[in-house]
């Protein structure tokens, strides 16, 4: 009589073996996504590197789904961009991926305006305000305001405030995205009367500086 046994344990240990392998190989972690390239599609007049100001994250770094919506979430409020659209692509090599910001321009150049009325020291007034921004100077992102406002008091046309600012915002300071820097510039010519009948007539000019750090995802301070 011929014993099969030993040939049968040997194909069980073997089938075993390859089944442990099998498991083991399901139960690794797949390694982390990472950015190989960010690029930009549908920029017209935008610098990609405006663009990709938005996003806290370089090539080299672990894809980071959630600040890849808060980058989202930081574009989509700027007048400049009518839609944003950011997603992944298959890289070079498994474990590796591109990093995609499709976007659709809009207008960067807003004009705005407000009339109203305000009340100080019991005298009610009439405020007129106008503002002209371009929020993507150079194509860069820079921000440049200029606007002006009239406040009249009702009854009192001789009395009167008038206000002129332009304002400067560097978002990517040294080419930082964390760092930025505010810079304004005003003029301020009044004429009032406060309730006691005092006069006061007085023309001024200054200038603002302030620089800030971005924190987290959507904080941040700055000092000036």
């Amino acid at each position: 009589m011929i014993s099969l046994r030993p040939a049968i344990t040997a194909t069980a240990l073997a089938l075993l073996a390859c089944l442990g392998q099998r498991v083991r190989a399901q139960e690794a972690p797949d390694p982390p996504l990472v950015i190989e390239t960010m690029q930009c599609r549908g920029n017209v007049s935008t610098s990609c590197k405006s663009i990709l100001s938005y996003i806290f994250l370089n090539p080299g770094d672990v894809i980071d789904e959630e600040e890849i919506q808060n980058a989202k979430l930081r574009m989509v409020w700027l007048p400049n961009f009518e839609s944003v659209d950011i997603y992944l692509e298959k890289g070079s090599e498994r474990g590796k991926a591109r990093l995609i910001v499709e976007v659709v321009e809009g207008d960067a150049i807003r004009t705005e305006g407000a009339f109203g009325f305000a009340s100080r020291d019991s005298i009610a007034f009439n405020v007129t305000e106008a503002r002209i921004s371009n929020w993507n100077l150079s194509g860069e992102g820079r921000v440049l305001h200029f606007g002006g406002g009239v406040a009249t008091p009702l009854g009192e046309p001789e009395l009167s405030q008038k206000v002129v600012s332009l304002q400067y915002v560097e978002p990517q300071l040294f080419g930082s995205k964390k760092y930025y820097a505010n810079a304004i510039a005003f003029w301020n010519d009044t004429d009032s009367e406060d309730r006691y009948g005092n006069r006061v007539k007085a023309e001024h000019a200054g200038v603002e500086l302030m620089l800030g750090r971005r924190l987290w995802d959507f904080s941040f301070i700055s000092a000036g």
